[in-house]
């Protein structure tokens, strides 16, 4: 165990030296992104300017390269960049496209490294040591001969009566132009059965281009829970699903259960469990617990709050009461747990069981306990000791009245 924990251990700061290394150098694109995708076109020149930044404590070269399958087409006017700390200069990346390229996805990957390796001395074999490197990507789409399209799907959670929106945005990989149409049917999640379906409008989806095709739904009616949205995006003779799940909801927060058994003659801590059915965070939820006598209900025992808590957007949680015991006798009592959040409250009932206190053993006892197992401990090893002197005399004898009969 001991040796699993060290290498743990030592994972650990591995790690963390590499997070914090991760942030020694910095790339950066004068247009504001580190990343561009465009559809192919023959013999297109584009230039782009980055900037790398040191964050590391010491003056050092930083190696400028270029890779992935588009590094043949990508020049760049400086290979070397020497920086102080906490400098930034500029370099250029110049990208020629050439007349042809497959069809399918693309890449080039620009990059700065740090031109020495941080973390490992000299002759330190198990030191380690890191050379940090950041790259900014530009992605070139070049368009298929026959009709292929792809979508990303949305579905967003919404308020129990509102109106859903769901989103398919359709991107053309083709050459092609194509009509395209979607349709998302509409599950419940806990029972997996169709409740609708919904048809979005037919659109002209141009070569290598995207168009969002838009279906709404009303939820007046829809219980409060989960659902799963499927949807399908038609093009050309072919067709591509996704699916999503989103949550319909409405402002209020379930009690989904309180601590039942606790013990008398002490502070106690009484958790209660609670989980949101609501699209966005809540504050200033906390409960008040109120312990009648369990025969009538009537006679107040103690009330107790938690202090005020956030619950966000359809979680689960603990929140936390304390209920003073000293001077409630042990049995079984009744509990009303109430949950307060934006001018509304959750109830729960049940019964609250209280044990008997079982004292703990007072200062003096457990010194004597101490003393007499120290005692106990003692005489076991004089014992044990006192027996293989014993034993040990014994053989000696033996050995000693044979050697004599042999004589």
């Amino acid at each position: 165990m001991m040796k699993k924990n060290i290498i743990f251990i030592i994972f650990l700061f591995y790690f963390i030296f590499i997070a914090v290394n991760v942030l020694a150098v910095g790339i950066g694109s004068m247009s504001g992104t580190t990343n561009d995708a465009f559809v192919f076109q023959p013999d297109l020149e584009k230039i782009y300017t980055y900037f790398v930044r040191s964050n590391t404590d010491r003056p050092m070269n930083h190696m400028i390269s270029v890779g992935g399958d588009l590094a043949p087409y990508v020049s760049l006017d400086k290979n070397v960049i020497y920086l102080v700390p906490r400098e930034s200069k500029n370099f250029n990346a110049m990208l020629k496209l050439p007349q042809e390229l497959e069809p399918g996805w693309h890449t080039a990957y620009v990059c700065a490294a740090e031109g020495e390796t941080r973390g490992g001395a000299a002759g330190e074999g198990a030191s380690i040591g890191t050379k940090v490197a950041v790259c900014a990507v530009i992605r070139v789409l070049s368009l298929y001969p026959e009709p292929l399209a792809n979508f990303e799907f949305s579905a967003p959670d919404v308020t129990q009566g509102e109106i859903a929106t769901f989103t398919l945005r359709a991107t053309s990989l083709s050459k092609q132009d194509m009509e395209i149409k979607g349709v998302v049917d509409i599950y419940a999640k806990e029972s997996n059965a169709k409740i609708t379906t919904l048809h979005t409008d037919e659109k002209l989806l141009k070569a290598g281009v995207s168009e969002d095709l838009k279906v709404s739904l009303d939820t007046t009616g829809f219980v409060v829970g989960e659902y799963i949205a499927n949807a399908t995006l038609y093009f050309a003779d072919n067709q591509s699903t996704q699916e999503k799940s989103f949550r319909i909801g409405t402002l209020f927060i379930d009690i989904l259960s309180f601590t039942n058994k606790t013990s008398a003659g002490k502070i106690n801590p009484i958790n209660v469990e609670i989980e949101s059915k609501w699209n966005s965070e809540v504050d200033n939820v906390y409960v008040t617990a109120y312990i009648k006598d369990i025969e009538t209900k009537e006679k107040e025992i103690a009330t107790f709050s938690s202090p005020r808590e956030s619950i966000k957007a359809w979680e689960k949680k603990n929140i936390t009461a304390y209920w003073d015991t000293n001077n409630v006798s042990a049995g079984n009592y009744y509990a009303k747990v109430v949950l307060h959040y934006e001018g509304k409250t959750s109830e729960r009932e049940g019964t609250i069981t209280v044990t008997p206190h079982l004292e703990m053993p007072s200062t003096t006892t457990m010194a004597l306990i101490l003393v007499l197992i120290i005692v106990v401990v003692v005489l076991v090893i004089v014992i044990v000791r006192t027996r293989k002197k014993l034993e040990q005399a014994t053989r000696t004898k033996s050995k000693k009245r044979d050697d004599f009969l042999k004589d």
